[in-house]
Formats: C-alpha cells, sequence, structure tokens
C-alpha cells in the first residue's frame, strides 16, 4: 500500500526520482535529540506562541505562571535549566500544565 501510494504521489506531482536530493542526507543532522521533558517543553512553548498570535482572546486565559514558564522562560520552575538528574522530577509537573 505504501509502494502504491508513493508511486502515485511521485506521477502526480512529476518528482524526478533518478537523482538523490544532496540536502536528503543532511535532514538527520538537523533533527535535535529531545528529551520526554524537552518535548512537553517545547510542545507547549510554541502551541502557547501560536495561540497567541493565532486567538489573542483565547491565549488570554492562559496562566501567568505558564507564560513565565514556558514562553518567557525565566525565574523560578522555569524548565530552561533543568539538570538531567532533575529531569524525572519535573516531567510529572510539565505534563500537568500541558
Amino acid at each position: 500500500m505504501f509502494r502504491t501510494l508513493t508511486n502515485r504521489l511521485i506521477r502526480v506531482v512529476g518528482t524526478n526520482t533518478d537523482k538523490q536530493r544532496l540536502d536528503s542526507a543532511a535532514v538527520r543532522s538537523a533533527i535535535r535529540g529531545l528529551t520526554r521533558l524537552g518535548i512537553l517543553v517545547e510542545g507547549t512553548s510554541k502551541f502557547l506562541r501560536e495561540l497567541k498570535r493565532i486567538h489573542t482572546d483565547l491565549y488570554a486565559f492562559v496562566g501567568n505562571d505558564v507564560v513565565r514558564k514556558y514562553v518567557a522562560r525565566r525565574g523560578e520552575g522555569c524548565f530552561g535549566d533543568t539538570r538531567p538528574s532533575g529531569s524525572r522530577r519535573r516531567l510529572p509537573e510539565a505534563a500537568r500544565d500541558v
């Protein structure tokens, strides 16, 4: 099924598969490795920034503490300074915020 769908997409889009794109090998090195805590923090940060950009009215309901931890990333309890040893303790806190 995957091969059939891929071949159909290649035909419809008109992609030339004779040569591999030179930059496709760099994709793996451009991917940043994140911990579980890092994934939650980055995902929440990006969500809040988009919420503010697109739905300012809804963003107004987000608590100041959450904005401080995930958008401003300053002050006590901010996840930016979490050491690997503290990550296990901080993960449930980030999950509750999400």
